[in-house]
C-alpha cells in the first residue's frame, strides 16, 4: 500500500511535534532538578552541613544522568558528542548511589542508625562508586565483565541503603521513614533491574525504564522536603542558641536582686560613650547614690526587709531615669547612674529629684514599713570632648564627692571639683 505525500508530511509533522514535546518535557525535568540544586548552594553557604552537600551531589548526579540519557546535553553542547553517553550515565548513576548512601547516613539519627549500618553505607558507597570508575576506565565499554562489575557495585549500594533505612525505621527514626518513602520507587526499580539481569531476561539500561523519571522525581521531592525540614530545624536551634546566649549575656550584666544593671554592664555602657554621636552635645554625669545608715535597716528589720528596700529603691530610681540614662547597682547599698542632660543645672536638678523622691517614699512591705530613708549623692561631670573615658578616674572623682556628702552629715548632694580627679580616694585614706 502506497502512502500519499500528504500522509507522509503529516506523519513527519507528528514525529517532529512528538520530538519537540519530549525535548520540552526533558528541559522541564532538568529545570525541576536545577531549582533545588541552586537552593542548596544558598543553604550550604549559610549552614555548611554535610547533608546539604550530599543532597546537592545527588541532584547533580541525577541531572547528569538525565542530560546524557535523553541527549539533552548534546542539543545544548554539540561538542559533548565526543563523550560516550552510556559510560557517562553509568558514572552518574554510581555517583547518585554514592550520594544517596552518604545522604541516608547524614540524615538518619546516629543512635537510631547504629554503627554497623553507618559503616555499611560508607563502605558500600565507596565500593559502588569505585566499581563504576573501574568498569569505565579499565574495561572495554559494553563488555560483559564491565557490566557485571557495575551491577555488582550498584547492588551493594542498594542493599546497604535498603538495610539501613529499614533498620533505622524499625528503631523509630522518622526521617528514615520519610527517606524510605522517597526512595521506594527507585529501590523497587533497581531491585527489579537486578532480578531481570540475574534471570537472563535482558537488562535494559536502568534509566530507560518508563518509571525511572517518576521514581527519581519522587526521591527529589521527598529528599528536598527532608533537607528543607532539617535546615529549618537547624535554623531554629541556631536561633534558640542565640537567644540563650543573649539571655545569659543579659544575666551576666544584671544584678540578681534588684534586676537593674550590675557593675559589669554599667562599665560596658560607659565605654560605649566614645562611639555615641549624641554624647558631645550633652552634659554627661556619673552619679553615685548611697543609702544612709542602711546597716541599721538590716540590723533592726532583717536582711529580707533590707532586700525589699534595695529592690524598691532601684525601682524608684529607674522611674526617675530618663531615656538614655543607665542605672546600676554597684554592690551593697550603692547605686550608680550615668545621666545626660542639656547642661550642668539639669544634672543637679536630676540628682535633687532622686533625693527628694526617695525621702518622700515609704519602704518595706505590708508587715513592716520603713521610712523615711535618705541618700547621699556624689556627682562628677564628664566632658566627652576633652576627658578620657577612664572609668576608674571618673569613679574616683564621684566617690570622693560622695564621701564629702557623707562627711557633711549625709542626706545631701556634693559635686566633684577638679582636684578630685587627681587626689587619692578619700574613703580609702579614711579607712587606712
Amino acid at each position: 500500500m502506497a502512502f500519499s505525500p500528504a500522509w507522509a508530511m503529516a506523519s513527519e509533522s507528528l514525529a517532529d511535534a512528538t520530538l519537540q514535546r519530549d525535548q520540552i518535557l526533558n528541559a522541564l525535568f532538568a529545570g525541576l532538578l536545577t531549582a533545588p540544586l541552586l537552593l542548596n548552594v544558598v543553604f550550604f553557604a549559610t549552614l555548611r552541613q554535610r547533608f546539604i552537600l550530599f543532597h546537592s551531589l545527588m541532584l547533580a548526579a541525577i541531572l547528569g544522568t538525565h542530560l546524557f540519557s535523553t541527549g539533552l546535553l548534546y542539543d545544548l553542547v554539540p561538542g559533548a558528542m565526543a563523550i560516550d553517553s552510556s559510560q557517562a550515565v553509568n558514572l552518574f548513576l554510581a555517583l547518585m548511589g554514592f550520594s544517596i548512601c552518604m545522604l541516608v547516613r547524614a540524615l538518619c539519627a546516629p543512635q537510631k542508625l547504629g554503627e554497623i549500618a553507618s559503616s555499611a553505607l560508607l563502605a558500600s558507597g565507596i565500593i559502588g562508586l569505585g566499581s563504576a570508575i573501574l568498569a569505565t576506565i579499565f574495561l572495554t565499554p559494553g563488555a560483559e565483565a564491565g557490566g557485571n562489575l557495575f551491577m555488582g557495585g550498584y547492588a551493594v549500594m542498594v542493599l546497604a541503603v535498603l538495610f539501613s533505612l529499614v533498620h533505622a525505621t524499625l528503631r523509630g527514626d522518622r526521617l528514615a521513614t520519610l527517606q524510605m518513602i522517597g526512595l521506594s520507587g527507585f529501590l523497587s526499580l533497581a531491585i527489579q533491574w537486578f532480578i531481570n539481569g540475574l534471570n537472563g531476561m535482558g537488562r535494559a539500561p536502568l534509566q530507560d525504564s518508563n518509571t525511572f523519571p517518576i521514581a527519581v522525581l519522587l526521591e527529589v521531592l521527598v529528599s528536598s522536603f527532608i533537607v528543607g525540614l532539617k535546615v529549618w530545624q537547624l535554623r531554629q536551634r541556631h536561633d534558640d542558641a542565640l537567644r540563650q546566649r543573649a539571655a545569659e549575656a543579659r544575666l551576666a550584666r544584671t544584678d540578681p536582686l534588684t534586676k537593674v544593671m550590675n557593675r559589669r554592664g554599667f562599665m560596658e555602657h560607659f565605654r560605649a560613650l566614645e562611639q555615641d554621636p549624641r554624647a558631645p552635645a550633652q552634659v554627661t554625669a556619673l552619679i553615685l547614690v548611697d543609702i544612709d545608715h542602711f546597716k541599721r535597716v538590716n540590723d533592726r528589720h532583717g536582711h529580707k526587709v533590707g532586700d525589699i528596700v534595695l529592690t524598691q529603691m532601684a525601682a524608684l530610681m529607674q522611674q526617675c531615669c530618663r531615656r538614655g540614662d543607665v542605672l546600676a547597682r554597684f554592690g551593697g547599698e550603692e547605686f550608680a547612674i550615668l545621666a545626660r542632660c542639656g547642661d550642668s543645672q539639669g544634672i543637679d536638678q536630676f540628682a535633687r529629684r532622686i533625693k527628694q523622691d526617695i525621702a518622700a517614699m515609704v519602704f518595706g512591705d505590708n508587715a513592716q514599713q520603713i521610712g523615711p530613708l535618705s541618700v547621699s549623692i556624689g556627682v562628677t561631670e564628664i566632658d566627652i570632648r576633652v576627658d578620657s573615658l577612664d572609668f576608674d578616674r571618673h569613679y574616683r572623682a564621684a566617690d570622693n564627692a560622695l564621701y564629702r556628702a557623707k562627711m557633711a552629715g549625709r542626706n545631701c548632694i556634693r559635686h566633684s571639683d577638679r582636684n578630685d580627679v587627681y587626689e587619692p580616694n578619700a574613703k580609702a585614706l579614711a579607712n587606712a
